[in-house]
């Protein structure tokens, strides 16, 4: 159902992934239809660019970054007018058609930005402006990136921030800076319909799934 809102969704891998096999059944479970991207090997990244906050190697974090901006450009060489990215630590509940179904319905047409993931630092370490019952506007950072949709209209402002930021900023980051952006229509959803799996510094129950992979951030 998520593949018939935009023209291609992506699901962001690794070299050598331990969570190939997780998300592809995963996803095939759900009936969403993807293509896989695998992300450049963080060994092969300059050590010497640093991506704020992101630990002592930072590289991980520069690999990702990578990965959305080659995902976001062949996107926009490709005129995908929506998409949507996975990352491969990403966990839909049971209902989530039904959860999103009623965020979706309850949204502008012309949204430019979706997050449709949680963590609980979006409890927590995040401003989020009430928009309904059913949708909060992201409005800062620290709002993660592994469930996101993205309209062609914030194709280029990702790519120059990406370029002005001289791949400093982690990708959850450049999409903050679209969230501060008042030009821009962002939503997240009030219900959590995708989590994230990776674990930090804490875990943390999600209902329905026991599976937990290390952060590569961390």
């Amino acid at each position: 159902m998520l593949h018939t809102l935009v023209d291609k969704v992506f699901v962001i891998t690794t070299i050598l992934s331990k969570r190939y096999e997780y998300i592809s059944s995963h996803l095939n479970k759900h009936d969403i239809q993807y293509q896989i991207i695998v992300a450049p090997n963080c060994q092969i990244l300059d050590n010497k660019i640093k991506v704020l906050h992101s630990g002592d190697d930072t590289r991980p974090a520069l690999s990702l970054l990578s990965t959305y901006e080659s995902i976001i450009e062949s996107s926009k060489l490709n005129k995908y007018n929506r998409i949507a990215v996975i990352e491969d630590d990403c966990f839909f509940v049971n209902d989530w058609k039904h959860l999103f179904i009623n965020f979706y319905n309850n949204i502008p047409n012309d949204w430019d930005v979706l997050n449709v993931g949680y963590h609980p630092i979006h409890d927590t370490d995040t401003i989020k402006k009430y928009y309904n019952n059913y949708a909060y506007i992201p409005k800062n950072w620290h709002h993660t990136t592994h469930c996101m949709m993205i309209n062609h209209t914030s194709y280029n402002l990702f790519l120059n921030l990406v370029t002005r930021w001289k791949y400093t900023i982690p990708a959850d980051y450049i999409f903050n800076e679209i969230y501060k952006n008042d030009e821009f229509k962002c939503f997240c959803p009030t219900k959590r319909i995708a989590y994230q799996l990776s674990v930090r510094d804490t875990q943390y129950f999600i209902e329905d799934s026991n599976i937990r992979f290390k952060s590569l951030l961390v």
